[in-house]
């Protein structure tokens, strides 16, 4: 694939300006419905606690959240009542969040009413909603998964080294902000390791992949510091104090720092430890039992029905993207089913949750009839009854739009009918039929190409559409000229 091949945005969403405006109506929307709920001051609970080890620092219960730890001290310096700057920041946060879920939609090719209405179905969830309104750890964490899973795909599709150093950073990170994301971060690590592998990167880049992701888990240090010197509000020290009541002097178990630091994120309260049984019966009897109040009061039954189509739609505009996501949800499910209980089930599935919420807006525009019917405006409409071979679209001028990045493509000359060609749109080329002749012409692909029921129409390497590059707009693509 060339170094110049089409990243995200994959959709062509024609004026930058014109989606950073539906990103900011999220999030200022968002905040403003957020803040106004906020608690405006001391909780009780884990939020309390979560407010004294953001305004004096310390540790926090297991698993300790460092990243919260450290963005909270951030947030303790703005004016007003102290608690209730720490409750600002799950607000901001939780805002946060459902701007990134319209920002991931708008780059699939959804339109930004779409997008913005799949935003406000995860973010008026009962599970988003009360995290965003209190002092929690979950709309930070889930902000900083959304940018890792962005990242990720982004990776997947400039295969630059830079760009996968980058996205494991980001799941280090999304690591130290709940342990929920593991089975997420798990599946995207390999995913990454597999992209490298592709590339034929395996050395260095596999160890240069594990140190980044490790460089993403230093927020534990912080810990290990605030602990040694016993810093604001110690958790470990109220630990000491409960295991060993005589003394307050923890024995070899939990004496030296990184031992206390096991402990704290792996222990699960418990000393000793104990492992974790696995029994599938159970485990497939917990998701029956928890996944029923999850459509009920998080999606709703509406919604959950758009989620089909939209992964239908998704996958034919990006398979890959389709099968992570399909894995990502399993992989959450599993694990929130075995390490979770009762309303902890659907914090754990947050992340999940959003990527569903990303479907449902895919099903959104679906279910209005935008991909057949209306169009996305484009100086060049395809008024026929074709689709384009790439998107499956009506409309050809989205798929000028996506491939007008790629200067130094060039098309398929064979006639065999293909999914998506590597070398123009940018497609995986293991899964392209397109037997190309190895040379790379300077033909740019904004040249569109559509397909009839029976089979695509392009333009070889060495031609143009005359019908595209001089901007006619009257002209259909499967009737365009074609010079040599």
């Amino acid at each position: 694939m060339s170094a110049h091949s089409p990243t995200w945005p994959m959709s062509g969403t024609r004026d930058g300006a014109h989606r950073w405006r539906w990103i900011a109506l999220a999030f200022l929307g968002a905040l403003a419905i957020y803040a106004t709920g906020a608690a405006p001051t001391v909780l009780e609970g884990d939020s309390g606690e979560l407010q004294a080890v953001a305004l004096a620092g310390g540790v926090a219960h297991s698993s300790g959240y460092p990243l919260f730890c450290l963005v909270s001290r951030v947030f303790a310096l703005l004016p007003g009542d102290p608690a209730f700057r720490i409750n600002l920041m799950s607000a901001f946060f939780g805002a946060a969040g459902v701007a990134t879920l319209v920002l991931a939609a708008m780059e699939l090719g959804v339109s930004g009413a779409a997008a913005l209405g799949g935003a406000i179905v995860f973010g008026a969830g009962f599970s988003w909603w009360s995290a965003s309104l209190r002092a929690e750890v979950y709309t930070l964490s889930l902000f900083v998964m959304l940018l890792a899973w962005r990242h990720v795909n982004l990776a997947l599709r400039t295969r630059a080294p830079k760009d996968r150093i980058a996205a494991a950073v980001l799941l280090g990170v999304a690591c130290t902000g709940h342990l929920s994301h593991l089975g997420a971060v798990a599946f995207l690590g390999l995913v990454l390791a597999w992209a490298a592998w592709r590339e034929g990167r395996t050395w260095p880049e596999w160890p240069a992949l594990v140190g980044a992701f490790v460089l993403g888990l230093t927020p534990y240090l912080y810990l290990v510091w605030a602990d040694r010197v016993n810093l604001g509000f110690d958790y470990l020290d109220y630990v000491d104090h409960i295991f060993y009541p005589g003394t307050g002097v923890p024995d070899a178990r939990l004496d030296g720092a990184f031992e206390r630091l096991r402990w704290l994120v792996f222990g699960r309260n418990l000393l000793p430890g104990t492992p974790m049984e696995f029994h599938p019966g159970d485990l497939l009897r917990a998701i029956r039992k928890h996944c029923e109040p999850v459509v009920l009061f998080e999606l709703g039954l509406p919604v959950t029905a758009l989620v089909l189509p939209g992964f239908v739609r998704l996958w034919r505009l990006d398979s890959g993207a389709a099968i992570r996501v399909f894995a990502i949800v399993a992989a959450s499910l599993l694990l929130a089913a075995q390490v979770s209980f009762g309303g902890l089930f659907a914090l754990f599935l947050l992340f999940p949750l959003a990527l569903l919420s990303l479907l449902a807006a895919l099903g959104i525009e679906w279910a209005a009839g935008s991909c057949s019917r209306v169009g996305p405006r484009a100086p060049w409409p395809c008024r026929s009854s074709r689709r384009c071979s790439w998107c499956r679209r009506t409309s050809c001028a989205a798929a000028r739009t996506r491939t007008r990045s790629a200067a130094s493509a060039s098309w398929c000359t064979t006639r065999a009918p293909i999914v998506r060609c590597g070398s123009c749109t940018g497609g995986s080329s293991s899964r392209s039929r397109c037997a190309t002749s190895g040379s790379r012409s300077r033909v740019p692909c904004r040249t569109a190409r559509c397909s009839s029921r029976t089979g695509p129409t392009w333009v070889s390497c060495s031609t143009t559409c005359t019908a595209c590059a001089s901007g006619a707009t009257s002209r259909s693509c499967s009737s365009a000229v074609r010079s040599t």
